[in-house]
């Protein structure tokens, strides 16, 4: 998963001293940061000269203040990303300006977007942000390469942009060369082009990632998430939609769309309302909020089929994606048992690291889950008390988003949650029993458009059943949302219907024919 931003100016100001820097584009592209920690690029033009800076690290890291200072934006494109490759940050390089030394000596620093190219011919240097993978991208590649095309890197970002070239070579025409480009791949792409005569929009016909349009006062922006542009004055215009090519240039008011033919048919990622999109948007949040109410049923169900009776308990968020499933639930135990609910934030997450799932490497994950939370048991001592004094067994309910690989619950409840509730209630633990519950279902297979979760040996519902999962976690239930509550709720608020999503990681129904022997560097998006 990436983030990727855009934005074009049709007011131009009339001094060159007025015109908006690449500082502009850096604070919406920061806005987007859950979406990648790796490396950060951003592409900027003055309607003239076009100039990209990248690097590992995060947008502060990798985006010096200078460059954007010295930088005129009136057209600019930009990228977060988690690479689906497992390449990890060289920490010698971490925030700092690369060289072609660098870029020579590793893979992952070719693999940086915006990708950018310097063409000779009209119509100039260009750049491309693309969030997702193709699935074709090995065939596409050598398709290339048959023509003479030289290919500097290992990504699918790198195909889809010397492929546009191939064809603006071919048809001198920006919109014509993305079209016959669309009709060529397959699979899950977002992207934004850029030239010095402004951006091209465009996604796959299925529109599995998300890619939203704004406008300002001055200007349209193109984002993943409506998030980019909080704080900046936007209007939400809408969605780029599946198959559509929409162009904003420079200095025009009024945008142009153009459309390749496709089926009605669609597949928006399940995965991005569950856990990908920041719970500050609020559509996100609402969904969520839908799907902890249908876990509350599915927690009565599920006690039930086990001849035993739901208990009402403490509700905790697992911060922050498990947020709005937990309200939720606490507004369904709140309606099913008045007065003996109890909500409280116990776990708070750590503001200086980040989202653990986006570390390539193992190591890594395990390494930041460690110092990932904080955890406040004390304020809740009244709470615990009164549900003792009230039942035989005090029963917590951690609500979380998802368990992909489980090092978040593990290291949580094994190392955190169960060492602080021996010391704060020595007398009250042993009945004391922790429920797993997820807002979405088993994550059991591999995603191939756009997530590492290329291998199916480390996702831990592929491996072990619901009793096992609770046994190497140190749970004392786990319970999971049935797949057709989960794509309720998120038909629900989109106005869509269920078939509309995909959810591959959770059934194996893939939407579109995938290739699980293509090279993971080649999806390094």
């Amino acid at each position: 998963m990436c983030g990727i931003i855009g934005e074009v100016f049709f007011n131009i100001p009339k001094e060159r001293t007025e015109y908006p820097t690449a500082e502009r584009p850096a604070v919406l592209l920061r806005a987007l940061q859950h979406r990648g920690e790796e490396s950060s690029g951003l592409t900027a033009t003055d309607g003239t000269n076009v100039g990209t800076r990248k690097g590992f690290g995060t947008v502060i890291e990798a985006l010096d203040r200078e460059w954007k200072k010295e930088h005129y934006a009136l057209g600019s494109v930009g990228h977060v990303r988690y690479s689906t490759t497992g390449s990890g940050i060289p920490p010698e390089l971490r925030g700092k300006k690369l060289t072609r030394e660098d870029e020579k000596k590793y893979t992952g620093a070719l693999n940086i977007q915006p990708f950018f190219l310097e063409p000779e011919a009209w119509p100039g240097k260009m750049a491309l942000v693309h969030n997702g993978n193709l699935t074709n991208a090995d065939e596409l590649k050598k398709f290339l390469m048959d023509r003479e095309v030289i290919f500097k890197a290992t990504s699918d970002t790198e195909v889809i942009v010397r492929l546009i070239a191939f064809y603006i070579r071919k048809y001198k025409n920006i919109p014509k060369a993305i079209k016959a480009a669309m009709t060529k791949m397959r699979g899950a792409y977002s992207c934004l082009f850029l030239t010095n005569q402004g951006i091209w929009a465009f996604r796959d016909r299925l529109g599995f990632r998300p890619l939203k349009i704004a406008k300002t006062a001055d200007s349209y922006i193109f984002a993943s998430e409506p998030c980019a542009w909080h704080g900046v004055e936007a209007r939400y215009l809408r969605n780029v939609k599946p198959g559509e090519i929409v162009e904003a240039k420079i200095g025009r008011k009024g945008l142009k769309n153009y459309r390749i033919r496709r089926k009605n048919e669609r597949a928006f990622c399940i995965f991005e309302d569950v856990y990908l999109q920041a719970i500050y948007n609020e559509r996100v949040a609402e969904i969520r909020r839908l799907m902890g109410k249908f876990l509350f049923k599915a927690a009565l169900e599920e006690f039930a089929a086990d001849g035993k009776k739901f208990k009402p308990g403490l509700v905790i968020p697992v911060m922050n994606s498990g947020e709005g499933a937990a309200l939720g639930f606490h507004e369904a135990q709140s309606e099913f048992f008045p007065g003996h609910s109890y909500y409280y934030p116990v776990i708070y997450k750590n503001p200086t690291v980040g989202r653990t799932f986006l570390e390539p490497r193992q190591i890594d994950r395990v390494r930041k889950n460690k110092r990932k939370y904080f955890r406040l048991f004390m304020p809740t001592a009244e709470i615990i008390k009164k549900i003792a004094e009230r039942e035989g067994e005090i029963w917590l309910y951690f609500i979380d988003d998802s368990l992909i690989r489980s090092n978040v619950a593990k290291t949580l409840i094994k190392k955190i949650i169960r060492e602080e509730l021996k010391k704060s209630f020595p007398h009250l633990y042993p009945r004391i029993k922790i429920a797993w519950l997820l807002s979405s279902p088993p994550y059991k297979f591999s995603c191939y458009f756009g997530i590492d979760t290329y291998e199916r040996s480390q996702l831990i519902a592929a491996n072990m059943d619901i009793k096992q999962i609770a046994r190497h976690i140190g749970a004392t239930k786990v319970i999971y949302l049935p797949l057709n509550d989960m794509l309720e709720a998120a038909a629900e608020f989109h106005n869509l219907k269920k078939c509309d999503f995909c959810h591959a990681c959770f059934s194996g129904k893939y939407p579109i024919p995938i290739n699980p022997k293509q090279d993971k560097m080649v999806l390094a998006a």
